[in-house]
Protein backbone atom coordinates (compact mmCIF):
# COMPACT_ATOMS: atom_id res chain seq x y z
CA UNK A 1 0.00 0.00 0.00
CA UNK A 2 1.25 3.43 -0.36
CA UNK A 3 2.29 4.79 2.82
CA UNK A 4 4.98 7.56 3.00
CA UNK A 5 5.23 6.44 6.87
CA UNK A 6 5.77 3.10 5.99
CA UNK A 7 8.58 0.58 8.44
CA UNK A 8 10.37 0.05 5.36
CA UNK A 9 11.18 3.81 5.13
CA UNK A 10 14.67 4.98 7.24
CA UNK A 11 14.19 7.94 9.86
CA UNK A 12 15.26 10.52 7.22
CA UNK A 13 12.66 8.35 4.31
CA UNK A 14 15.77 6.56 2.46
CA UNK A 15 14.95 3.57 1.56
CA UNK A 16 17.25 0.67 3.59
CA UNK A 17 19.41 -2.11 1.08
CA UNK A 18 17.51 -5.69 0.80
CA UNK A 19 18.00 -8.66 -1.71
CA UNK A 20 15.18 -11.18 -2.67
CA UNK A 21 15.47 -15.17 -3.35
CA UNK A 22 13.94 -15.95 -6.59
CA UNK A 23 13.86 -19.00 -8.61
CA UNK A 24 12.37 -19.80 -11.92
CA UNK A 25 12.75 -23.50 -14.14
CA UNK A 26 11.06 -25.31 -16.72
CA UNK A 27 10.55 -28.54 -18.74
CA UNK A 28 9.75 -29.38 -21.93
CA UNK A 29 7.06 -33.01 -21.38
CA UNK A 30 6.15 -33.33 -25.31
CA UNK A 31 7.23 -32.07 -28.80
CA UNK A 32 3.94 -29.58 -27.70
CA UNK A 33 3.78 -29.13 -24.20
CA UNK A 34 6.06 -26.95 -21.74
CA UNK A 35 5.86 -26.43 -18.30
CA UNK A 36 7.53 -23.14 -15.96
CA UNK A 37 7.68 -22.36 -12.13
CA UNK A 38 8.38 -19.26 -10.98
CA UNK A 39 8.78 -18.23 -7.29
CA UNK A 40 9.46 -14.98 -6.17
CA UNK A 41 10.65 -13.59 -2.92
CA UNK A 42 10.67 -17.09 -1.42
CA UNK A 43 11.84 -15.95 1.94
CA UNK A 44 8.71 -13.25 1.93
CA UNK A 45 11.16 -10.22 2.69
CA UNK A 46 9.65 -7.03 2.98
CA UNK A 47 10.71 -4.05 0.86
CA UNK A 48 10.50 -1.06 -0.95
CA UNK A 49 12.19 -0.11 -4.58
CA UNK A 50 13.64 3.28 -4.09
CA UNK A 51 11.72 4.83 -6.46
CA UNK A 52 8.41 3.66 -5.31
CA UNK A 53 6.03 4.76 -2.84
CA UNK A 54 4.41 1.06 -2.74
CA UNK A 55 5.78 -1.84 -0.92
CA UNK A 56 6.67 -5.06 -2.74
CA UNK A 57 5.01 -8.03 -2.60
CA UNK A 58 5.36 -10.72 -0.51
CA UNK A 59 6.21 -14.39 -1.78
CA UNK A 60 4.34 -15.18 -5.13
CA UNK A 61 4.24 -18.27 -7.35
CA UNK A 62 3.28 -18.75 -10.65
CA UNK A 63 2.57 -22.12 -12.69
CA UNK A 64 2.53 -22.33 -16.65
CA UNK A 65 1.42 -25.15 -19.11
CA UNK A 66 2.40 -23.96 -22.31
CA UNK A 67 0.66 -25.62 -24.96
CA UNK A 68 1.93 -25.49 -29.17
CA UNK A 69 0.30 -26.12 -31.96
Amino acid sequence: PQNNKSDLLSGDGTVPGYWLLNLRGGARISDYAEVRLSVSNILNVEYRDYSSRIDGPGLNVLGTLLLRY
